[in-house]
């Protein structure tokens, strides 16, 4: 039986700018800085990439400006434009790890195959330079959307494994998101596996133990709810397979019904 869901969904934000103008005129930087500022306030993510790049015109070689379009972009969901801006902020600092996370997210948005690969990477350097189990975690969901599920348990034990306590956002049907425990989340994902391994028995028994630990935990409910439409569609299957059965014995029935008409008739014309 293979499902899944996505559990987990990393935080797109971008940073603000300097209030310094750079070469050109104040007054049309601080009209940009406004219309910029404004745009963010309202989520007009549109406006405000148009009002940075006026501003970036001023400076081409500020990176802050640079780093903030990148993070709108990826934002808005153009996230080649902000990957493309992104390498070229973390070529000047390798450690803006904020940045890079983002970029992580992104990659793993895409989801094509180069992409995934280095979401992994990134969120490989994440875990081993800033720390964190959450980066453990996304490091197996993304193995498991490769279908690297070797290197996705072995990421999951350590989690189920350590003392640490700590919760980690989890995406919402209704687009927002709660925080659930880190250990309940490694659970769901290791129901993944198993459930894409054909191993269902122990994918419920990690599902349930996912639910123990965070009663409220949507994902996994989304789950349980999925694998009980599995189990009505193969019931009604069955059922239908069993329907289909009876019709085609019957049929035999009938039709060895006939041939032993046929015969018996055929006995009485020959003993005349």
């Amino acid at each position: 039986m293979k499902t899944w869901i996505s559990l987990l969904v990393g935080g797109l934000l971008f940073a603000s700018c300097n209030s310094n103008s750079g070469s050109g005129s104040d007054s049309m930087y601080d009209t940009n800085k406004a219309l910029y500022e404004r745009s963010i306030k309202y989520s007009d993510f549109g406006t405000a990439l148009v009002a940075l790049n006026y501003m970036l015109l001023e400076d081409s070689t500020n990176m802050e400006y640079t780093d903030s379009i990148a993070r709108l972009y990826m934002r808005s969901g153009s996230f080649d434009a902000g990957l493309t801006l992104g390498a070229k902020v973390m070529e000047d600092n390798p450690k803006n790890y904020g940045l890079l996370e983002i970029m992580a997210t992104a990659q793993e948005y895409k989801g094509d195959e180069a992409s995934l690969t280095k979401a992994f990477r990134n969120y490989k350097k994440l875990y081993e330079e800033v720390g964190g189990t959450k980066y453990l975690l996304k490091q197996a969901q993304v193995g498991i959307i490769k279908g690297s599920f070797d290197v996705a348990e072995s990421k999951l034990k350590v989690v189920l494994d350590s003392d640490e306590i700590g919760v980690i956002e989890s995406q919402r049907a209704d687009g927002g998101s709660q925080l659930v425990d880190f250990k309940a989340v490694a659970h769901l994902l290791m129901a993944n596996i198993r459930f894409n391994q054909s191993k269902d028995k122990e994918g419920v028994k990690h599902l349930e133990e996912s639910l123990r630990i965070s009663p409220e935990y949507e994902a996994a409910k989304l789950m349980v709810q999925r694998l009980q439409q599995i189990q009505q569609q193969q019931q009604a299957l069955g059922q239908q397979q069993a329907y289909q059965q009876q019709i085609s014995r019957q049929a035999e029935l009938e039709r060895k019904k006939a041939a032993d008409k046929k015969k018996y008739e055929e006995f009485l014309k020959q003993s005349k």
